[in-house]
């Protein structure tokens, strides 16, 4: 195993550990190593711009087709036929489920949308593994309704199953209700004739016109049987599972020559109070990866090329997760007047839903953050001081003279240097010391030597070798701001910024179950009842939910999907109908 292109961090027993070896690649013996797949149960289909799309998120394997236990990271993303990417979700999976909700912005155009799932690992076997569902979201202002959809009538797929569905009978207290009256469901179970342990995902929503119901589990398992049987031989071998958290990776380049640099170290810091550092040397193709625990998450990342030659032109570039090679082609919806019709209804509703608002999504307290490690350069400085304890001081130089006793800044050749006393040796180094301004490394003493008292919160000094894997610095200067100087100057010539996004919240529909405990006059014509990603059906749990109707009319959908421990899917539905009290007392 060659140390070198190990992605540092921590101490050297952490390496030791990782499994697969970050930044060498999956063996090519290694194609005996199973697959994943994702499925997304949507609350809906169909929707209005402003309104919320809620989800589930399932990452199964795809040969045993049980939930997986590898990846804990997802990706979603939805698009367009024109854009690439519209939103991008990054979603923290446990146990093989993930679940949320997506706003979708006013300013989206009518017209087919497709929603994309899928892992890091899952990118070795291709794009025709990742799970793809088409949708429609139309802008509330437009009435022409141009929906871009099939001329042709959709063809239905497969259906038969690898593995048999279990039948889960709904059985609601009645078929026909009131308005804003309560309903009562059973799920019953004819497998054992108990109830078997699933983790399920319901969803209660007015019926769409002409809308096939392609898009259910079992299908979708079969189907994605057939695709990964095709494609069981990996045809990459550069991506891992991120089974302790995000892994980035990026590639090295001259831009000059457009060739990719080998065994460059890059570097990575996180602005912050603490010094933090990783690094990670280029393999022969100019590619290095990071593994970034939760330390990371939501935080600025500055990447830098340490001791790269003032006279190359590299550059770094960061993979985009999210980028996409196929392009989207709406084909699932066919062109109808009764769907444009539900559609034209659903923009009023929408708006009367906005005139009178109410909380829809409640984001979930549990926490994301599990594996909080930040990879201090050190623990504790020889020196540390605090220029408001002295004397106001103009700048860096004077700063070093009168408080920093092992640290001589001096100038050659018109630029400053820095040099540390070696404690140890009672001798200056003979190499520049590594300096760091609010955490991240810094290639010149230059950048700071304006920086006086009025700038400076605290300085922490090594004044001895300080070896962080196989890297040695020549002592230590730690600058810490009042202001996070950071961000007003470049590490060094080939330094870039990245935005690690923060893992997409897990939240539910407000449900507002006591919305009637008591006569309320506010308007409520809401098109989904229910959604709720996490039931879960046991020997012990009673398996029913309870929702409430609105006061708009018409047929609603209860879908149930899910996955049993055992692999084995669940696609039940049934219907309900809601007529207000004059077409009820009718009938």
């Amino acid at each position: 195993m060659n140390i070198k292109y190990l992605t540092v961090g921590l101490i050297l027993v952490f390496f030791i550990t990782l499994k697969p070896v970050i930044g060498q690649g999956i063996s090519a013996s290694n194609n005996a190593i199973s697959n994943e797949l994702t499925y997304i149960h949507t609350d809906r289909d169909v929707y209005i711009a402003g309104e919320t799309m809620f989800f589930k998120l399932y990452v199964l394997n795809s040969l045993s087709q049980k939930l997986s236990d590898k990846s804990k990271i997802a990706y979603l993303l939805l698009r367009n036929e024109t854009a690439s990417s519209i939103l991008k979700v990054r979603l923290k999976v446990k146990n093989g489920i993930a679940y949320g909700s997506i706003f979708l912005p006013d300013t989206l155009s009518t017209g087919s949308y497709e929603i994309v799932s899928y892992t890091n690992w899952m990118k070795n076997f291709g794009e025709k593994t990742f799970f793809k569902k088409e949708i429609i979201i139309a802008n509330r202002f437009d009435k022409e309704l141009n929906l871009h959809t099939n001329k042709n009538l959709a063809t239905e797929p497969k259906t038969t199953n690898i593995t048999k569905p279990v039948d889960i009978p709904l059985i609601t207290d009645k078929q026909t209700y009131r308005q804003r009256e309560k309903v009562s469901v059973n799920l019953g179970n004819s497998i054992t004739g108990k109830m078997q342990h699933a983790s399920l995902s319901v969803s209660v929503y007015e019926e769409t016109p002409i809308i096939s119901n392609d898009y259910t589990f079992s299908n979708y398992l079969f189907l994605s049987k057939q695709i990964n049987t095709d494609n069981q031989k990996p045809i990459s071998h550069a991506y891992f599972p991120e089974t302790k958290g995000e892994i980035l990776q990026g590639k090295v380049i001259d831009s000059n020559t457009k060739k990719t640099v080998a065994d460059a170290c890059v570097i990575l810091s996180s602005p912050d109070t603490i010094v933090n550092l990783q690094y990670a040397y280029t393999n022969n193709k100019g590619i290095f990866q990071f593994q970034l625990n939760d330390y990371y998450n939501g935080k600025e990342l500055i990447f830098s090329i340490k001791d790269a030659p003032k006279t190359k032109t590299w550059k770094i570039e960061i993979e985009d997760e999210f980028n996409l090679k196929t392009l989207f082609k709406a084909e699932r919806f066919t062109e109808n007047p009764e769907l444009k019709n539900y559609i034209l209804k659903s923009q009023d509703i929408v708006y009367i839903n906005k005139t009178y608002p109410f909380k829809i999504v409640e984001e979930l307290t549990k926490p994301l953050i599990t594996n909080y490690i930040c990879p201090k350069v050190y623990n504790k400085p020889i020196q540390s001081v605090y220029p408001v304890d002295f004397v106001s001081l103009p700048d860096f130089t004077e700063i070093a003279r009168e408080i920093l006793p092992t640290v001589k800044v001096r100038k050659h050749n018109n630029t400053y240097v820095a040099d540390i006393i070696d404690t140890e040796n009672h001798m200056f180094f003979n190499k520049n010391p590594g300096l760091f301004l609010d955490g991240v490394l810094i290639d010149d003493i230059n950048q700071i030597i304006m920086f006086g008292t009025d700038k400076i919160n605290k300085i922490d000094v090594l004044s001895t070798e300080r070896i962080y894997g196989d890297l040695k610095f020549p002592g230590i200067i730690a600058v810490f701001s009042k202001s996070m100087e950071i961000k007003n100057i470049n590490p060094n010539q080939t330094s870039i910024r990245v935005m690690n996004d923060t893992y997409h919240p897990y939240s539910l529909l407000n449900l507002n179950e006591n919305k009637y405990s008591k006569p309320s006059l506010s308007p409520d014509f809401r098109q989904l009842l229910y959604w709720n990603p996490n039931f879960e059906i046991n020997s012990t749990q009673d398996p029913s939910f309870e929702f409430f109707t609105s006061d708009h009319v018409g047929n609603y959908i209860i879908k149930v999907e899910g996955i049993t421990p055992e692999g084995i899917s669940i696609s039940s539905s049934a219907k309900i109908q809601v007529l207000n009290h004059v077409n009820l007392s009718q009938r």
